[in-house]
C-alpha cells in the first residue's frame, strides 16, 4: 500500500545516506554545470540585457548624429551607434555650443544633459597610493536627470557646474568601497584627482555602475563637473560632450529629433555646412546606458555562455550513465519489490525523486560555486577588456532573484534530463525475466549506457577541442605587443 510521498521521501534519502561517493560525484558534476551557467547568465543579463539601475530607465534616451562626407572636426573619443534600420551609424560626441544649443529648444519635458567619459583617472587620499579609476565629467542635470540616488552626501548640482565654483566629485559607491574602505567620514574630505584637490559631497547608491556597460571605457569610479574641462568648451569644431535626454511619457523621438535636428543644423560649424544630405539627429534608446558593450566582447560571451550550457548538457548525461549503471546493480531489489506487489508508478516515483534531491543539491552547491567565482569572472572579462589597468570592467555580476531563478529552473531541467530514462528503465524490470537471466548467467543488457556514453564523449571533445583554442585565443591576444 502506498504510504505517501513522506514515505517515499525518508526511503530516498536512506538509499543515499548509504552511497555517499555517487552521491559526492553527482552533486559536483551539477554544481559545476549548473554554477557556470548561473554565473555566466548573471554576467551576460547584466552586461547586455538590463537597464541601468535608475528610476525609470526605458525614460532615457541617447542623442547622436550622422552625416555623410568629410566632417572636418575633431572628436574625442567617440562612440559610434548602429542605425537599428540599417543606415550608416551614429555618432556620440557633440561640440559645448551645441549642446547648449540645444538645450535651450529641448521641448517641455524633456531634460537634455551632457558628459564626457575619462579614462585613467589618478586618485589619492592623504598619503595612501593613488588608484586609477574611470571617471566622467558631467553637468549640473546629470544626476538628477539619470536618477541616480546616493548612499551618502549630495549629488554635483548646477551651482557646482560653473567655471568660478570650488571643485567638487561624486563617488560611486563601489570605488568608495575599494579604494576607501566604506570610509564613513569620506563626504567632505578633501581628495587629488590628476593631482588637483577637489571635496567629495557624496556617494551615489549601492549598484549604480556609471552610463558604460564594458566598452572603451570603465565604470564611472568618480564624476566632477563639466566645468573641470574647460579647455575644451570653447572650441566650436571640438566635438566631445556626448548628450542624452530624459523624455517624459508622451512624448514621441521623433518630434524630439526633429526639433534638435533644426538646432544642430542652425549651428554654424564645419561640420554641417553645406552638407547634402543634410545632417541628422536621433534619439536612441538609452536604458542600458550610453557605452554598449562592443559586439566582439559580447559575441565573446555570448559563445561562452552556450559552452556552459554545452558543459550542463554533459553533466547531465554523465549523471544519466551514472543513474543507470547503479540501476544494474539495484535490479535484485526493484525485482524483489515489483514481486512483493510495488507498483511501477511508486518505483518511478522514488527513483524521480532521488534524482530530484541529487539536483536540488546540485543546484544549492552551484549557487554557491558562482557566487564565490564572481569575482574571478569580472576580472576575466575585465582583463579581456584592456581595462584592469585603471578601474574594473562596469558590471557587477550580481546573483539577483532572477539568476536564482534561472539557477533553479536548471536544476529541475536536470532532474528531467537525468532522471526520466533511468526512472523508466530501472522500474520496468520483470521478476520472472530477471531470475531466469539470474539463473542462466546472462548480464544485463547496457544498449542505453553505452548510447549515453558515446554521446557524452561526441559532446565532449569538441568542446575540449573548442576550449582549448579558446584558452589559446586569450593567451595571444594578451602577449600581444600592442607598441
Amino acid at each position: 500500500m502506498d504510504r505517501g510521498w513522506s514515505t517515499d521521501f525518508r526511503y530516498v534519502l536512506r538509499v543515499l545516506r548509504r552511497s555517499p561517493g555517487f552521491v559526492s560525484v553527482a552533486v559536483l558534476s551539477l554544481a559545476v554545470g549548473i554554477g557556470a551557467n548561473a554565473s555566466m547568465f548573471g554576467t551576460v543579463r547584466t552586461l547586455l540585457l538590463a537597464p541601468m539601475a535608475v528610476g525609470e530607465p526605458e525614460e532615457l534616451h541617447i542623442v547622436a548624429w550622422r552625416r555623410e562626407g568629410p566632417l572636418g572636426i575633431s572628436q574625442i573619443s567617440s562612440t559610434n551607434y548602429p542605425d537599428p534600420r540599417g543606415g550608416p551609424d551614429y555618432r556620440s560626441n557633440f561640440s559645448h555650443p551645441m549642446y547648449v544649443g540645444m538645450r535651450e529648444v529641448a521641448p517641455t519635458g524633456v531634460r537634455l544633459f551632457g558628459f564626457h567619459f575619462l579614462r585613467g583617472v589618478s586618485v589619492a587620499l592623504d598619503d595612501r597610493p593613488a588608484a586609477l579609476a574611470g571617471g566622467l565629467l558631467a553637468d549640473g542635470d546629470y544626476f538628477s536627470a539619470v536618477g541616480v540616488g546616493m548612499h551618502v552626501g549630495r549629488p554635483i548640482g548646477a551651482a557646482d557646474d560653473l567655471p568660478d565654483a570650488p571643485l567638487v566629485s561624486v563617488l560611486s559607491h563601489s570605488f568608495w568601497t575599494r579604494a576607501f574602505g566604506g570610509d564613513p567620514d569620506i563626504v567632505g574630505r578633501t581628495i587629488r584627482v590628476n593631482g588637483l584637490s577637489t571635496e567629495v559631497v557624496g556617494v551615489t547608491a549601492e549598484g549604480f555602475v556609471g552610463l558604460s556597460r564594458g566598452g572603451f571605457f570603465p565604470q564611472t569610479d568618480i564624476t566632477l563637473p563639466s566645468q573641470s574641462g574647460e579647455p575644451l568648451t570653447s572650441a566650436p569644431d571640438t566635438y566631445w560632450v556626448r548628450l542624452m535626454a530624459r523624455v517624459a511619457p508622451g512624448l514621441s523621438q521623433e518630434s524630439l529629433a526633429q526639433v534638435l535636428t533644426s538646432a544642430f543644423r542652425g549651428q554654424s560649424t564645419s561640420a554641417n555646412e553645406g552638407d547634402d544630405p543634410p545632417a541628422e539627429i536621433a534619439v536612441l534608446s538609452g536604458a542600458r546606458g550610453a557605452q554598449p558593450v562592443q559586439a566582439e566582447r559580447a559575441r565573446m560571451l555570448y559563445i561562452l555562455l552556450g559552452v556552459s550550457g554545452i558543459v550542463l548538457v554533459i553533466a547531465c548525461v554523465n549523471l544519466a550513465g551514472l543513474l543507470l549503471a547503479r540501476g544494474i546493480v539495484r535490479q535484485r531489489e526493484m525485482a524483489v519489490r515489483r514481486a512483493l506487489g510495488g507498483g511501477r508508478a511508486r518505483l518511478v516515483r522514488q527513483t524521480l525523486m532521488e534524482s530530484l534531491l541529487l539536483a536540488t543539491a546540485g543546484t544549492a552547491a552551484g549557487v554557491a560555486l558562482a557566487f564565490l567565482t564572481r569575482g574571478f569572472l569580472s576580472r576575466m572579462v575585465a582583463t579581456s577588456a584592456g581595462s584592469a589597468a585603471f578601474g574594473r570592467l562596469a558590471f557587477e555580476n550580481a546573483l539577483d532573484p532572477r539568476v536564482l531563478g534561472f539557477a533553479t529552473a536548471l536544476g529541475f531541467a536536470a532532474t528531467l534530463l537525468c532522471g526520466v530514462l533511468p526512472a523508466v528503465r530501472l522500474s520496468d524490470v520483470d521478476p520472472m525475466a530477471w531470475l531466469k537471466q539470474r539463473a542462466s548467467g546472462g548480464a544485463p543488457r547496457l544498449k542505453l549506457s553505452r548510447a549515453l556514453l558515446v554521446l557524452q564523449i561526441g559532446v565532449s571533445v569538441p568542446l575540449l577541442v573548442g576550449a582549448a583554442l579558446f584558452l589559446r585565443t586569450m593567451a595571444n591576444l594578451g602577449s600581444l605587443d600592442l607598441g
